[in-house]
């Protein structure tokens, strides 16, 4: 009996350190950015004292605002993307002090470590990744170099005539379209050797290929021009009103669709096309301001389109209409990406208040699964391709990798229970030999 009091009272002064260190979690978590470490510290030192609903609520929460890796680049995160295997995740990155110069880094996805570094002396006039992670392309000194992932070995040096202004991979990375004053370049970037060059008659940005890479776009003003990528012949010409400021294909019957976003602040519109014949497919869609990205989902059931009046509309391409209610942000919205499946989007977007934000929808529903402050400016998002990692490159230097698979199984709950928890479980205390079976 005296051994078990004994035991009990040292138990009750566990639980009541053990609730104390988890309200000191929570107000960590409510502090918000530069805090969610501390939170997750805290929660587990709570957990160490006893496990708790409390302790395993404030761990769970700041769980999810923590990246899996955080990789130090040192300088603005220009552009990333995962190699097509999914376990590396390469960068471009500026740095403002040293000459402007670029800097290409590789890093393990599951380790966070650097694998690979390549170093320019200036900054280069234009840099492309491949979105299947395979090539790095930079325009720097007069020539456009080629690396291939994950080492950053160069596989090829091009000569390059005239300033390039613009550089674009198809999504195979078979194919290199580099932008100079009057033409595009389309190029094998093992090789190095041309393979066609689209005329023009003004200067016109290499844009956008298809995902199967048979159609190039490219943008002049208030013009997008499509090309056949293989043979250089003009396909169509979409005029718009106002200055084009994003363009997408649809990723079936490979870019038989394409979406355009045009116009200005008071005055911006949405547009759908056929890309063989140009004719429009639905009315414009207005928007407040200019819109920054479109994207459609890999179902074609869904367009995407971020813009400056801080929202994401998401489109019903077959039935023509807005999906769910307008998803307000807190700035402008720079990136919107949907997961492999099309299940999940995600944008990139920045607040004036915590810097960048990093929110999950489900695309269905519209809900909010998920949301990460990596500190500064957001301005590209990724999916890898088996859904695992969701990764964001932010304005003050780092490249962050978040667990895409926590976000799904939220999906996968909300969607099963109807949107809500309906029953939960926790293991028994843990009770000395002897002590109440209880």
């Amino acid at each position: 009996m005296v051994i078990y009091e004994a035991w009990d009272a040292n138990q009750k002064r566990n639980v009541a350190k053990a609730r104390s260190l988890a309200s000191q979690a929570d107000l960590a978590f409510a502090q918000g950015v530069g805090n969610f470490e501390r939170s997750a510290l805290l929660a587990i030192e709570s957990m160490k004292r006893e496990p708790l609903f409390e302790n395993y609520s404030a761990l769970s929460r700041a769980a999810t605002r923590l990246p899996l890796a955080k990789l130090e680049t040192g300088a603005a995160v220009d552009e990333l993307a995962f190699s097509a295997d999914g376990k590396y995740l390469a960068t471009i990155s500026n740095d403002y002090s040293v000459n402007n110069a670029d800097n290409v880094r590789v890093f393990e996805v599951e380790t966070g470590k650097e694998t690979a570094h390549r170093g320019f002396d200036a900054r280069s006039n234009a840099i492309a990744l491949n979105s299947n992670g395979r090539y790095v392309a930079i325009a720097n000194s007069g020539k456009v170099h080629i690396l291939e992932l994950p080492m950053l070995n160069e596989v090829s040096v091009i000569d390059g005539a005239d300033p390039v202004s613009h550089l674009l991979f198809d999504p195979s990375g078979r194919l290199l379209a580099i932008g100079r004053d009057k033409d595009v370049r389309l190029v094998d970037p093992a090789s190095g050797k041309e393979r066609v060059v689209l005329q023009h008659h003004g200067s016109v940005i290499p844009y956008v290929f298809s995902p199967g890479g048979q159609y190039l776009a490219c943008v002049e003003d208030r013009t997008v021009w499509v090309f056949e990528s293989a043979s250089g012949k003009e396909v169509n010409h979409l005029d718009h009103e106002k200055p084009v400021t994003a363009v997408a294909f649809s990723p079936i019957q490979d870019g038989g669709y394409m979406a355009t976003g045009s116009g200005n602040r008071g005055d911006a519109i949405e547009r759908f096309f056929s890309t063989a014949s140009g004719r429009e497919l639905s009315q414009p869609i207005h928007y407040q301001d200019s819109i920054i990205t479109v994207n459609f989902s890999p179902d074609m059931v869904t367009v995407a389109a971020g813009s400056w009046d801080y929202n994401l509309k998401l489109w019903d391409i077959k039935y023509q209409k807005q999906r769910q209610a307008t998803i307000a942000h807190k700035g402008p919205v720079y990136a919107v990406a949907f997961s492999p499946d099309g299940g999940l989007v995600a944008t990139g977007s920045d607040t004036a208040s915590s810097g960048g934000k990093i929110r999950v929808f489900g695309t269905d529903s519209g809900k909010e699964l998920a949301d990460f402050e990596p500190g500064g400016e957001t301005r590209d998002v990724a999916f890898s391709s088996d859904g695992k990692y969701l990764a964001a490159g932010e304005k003050y230097g780092d490249a962050l990798v978040y667990s895409a698979a926590s976000v799904q199984k939220s999906r996968r709950l909300m969607s099963e229970n109807g949107g809500k928890l309906v029953a939960c479980g926790f293991r028994p205390r843990r009770e000395p030999t002897g002590g109440p079976g209880k």
